[in-house]
Formats: structure tokens, sequence, C-alpha cells
């Protein structure tokens, strides 16, 4: 599975253009999050060369204004979202949310696979539920109370 970037001029545009593969190898469920100035690309994919599922994020390197700037994205930093105790998985179809205005933090929502899933992490369809933590910074991460 290759990822390819694709930009449009408006969100309602239907005359999207193919700019081409993206770099960093298998990836997907992508979302372009701006945190302090800078486009990260976040996803789900290979980050260490297991290509294990893991949320991730990556800097653009230029400024997007070529289309080198949308497919060769910066090194992936994995998101070390803590391990909850009903999943298996923490950090897949990762989405931010940029809450910094109102409370002060960025909030990840996330399919987990439940820990009671027959089968374990090969359990399919069915039996993921979503899961939530916080950070002030995108490094460190934080279950909220009550979550």
């Amino acid at each position: 599975q290759t990822p390819l970037m694709a930009r449009a001029r408006s969100l309602n545009s239907t005359n999207w253009t193919r700019v081409g593969e993206l770099n960093g190898g298998w990836a997907e469920n992508f979302q372009l999050f701006r945190f302090n100035g800078t486009e990260y690309l976040v996803g789900t994919g290979d980050v260490s060369g297991t290509k294990a599922k893991t949320g991730f994020m990556a800097p653009m390197t230029g400024d997007g204004s070529d289309q080198k700037s949308w497919v060769e994205w910066g090194a992936r930093r994995a998101l070390a979202i803590p391990q909850q105790v009903w999943t298996l998985q923490q950090d897949n179809a990762i989405f931010l949310a940029d809450w910094r205005a109102h409370d002060g933090y960025v909030y990840v929502i996330y399919c987990g696979i439940r820990k009671d899933a027959p089968g374990g992490e090969k359990a399919g369809n069915g039996f993921a539920s979503l899961g939530l933590a916080r950070s002030r910074d995108t490094v460190v991460w934080e279950v909220p109370p009550d979550a």
C-alpha cells in the first residue's frame, strides 16, 4: 500500500490534482494538523521499520508552495499515547483536536482494540472502541480523569 497525496483549491472542489507518493513508507488514516505554526502530517503507519500500526506526526519540510512540500515530510515521530486498561492497541486511526484555547490541551481520539476481543489483535471488525488522551505539547500524553 503506497500512500498518495492529492491537492485541491477548496474543500468542495471536484478538481483534485495528484501530487505524488508520500515518503516515509507505509501509512494510512491521514490528517493535516497545524501546531505552533508548523503543518504536520498525522497518521497511522510505519515509524520504526517494523510496519506496525503506530500513530505519528511528521513536520512539513517546505512551505507548501511547491509539490515537494506535500510529499516529502520530515521524520515521523511516534505519539506515545498511554496504554489504557481496556485496550490492546491504542493508536490506530488517530485524530488530533487542538483545544489549547479552551483548556490548554491537544486531544487525540483513536481506535483501540478491546482486550476482551476474541482472538486478541486479530479479532477483526466489531471489537474496537474509541479512546481519548491529551497533551499540552504533543510529546507527553495522558489519559484525562474519568476517560
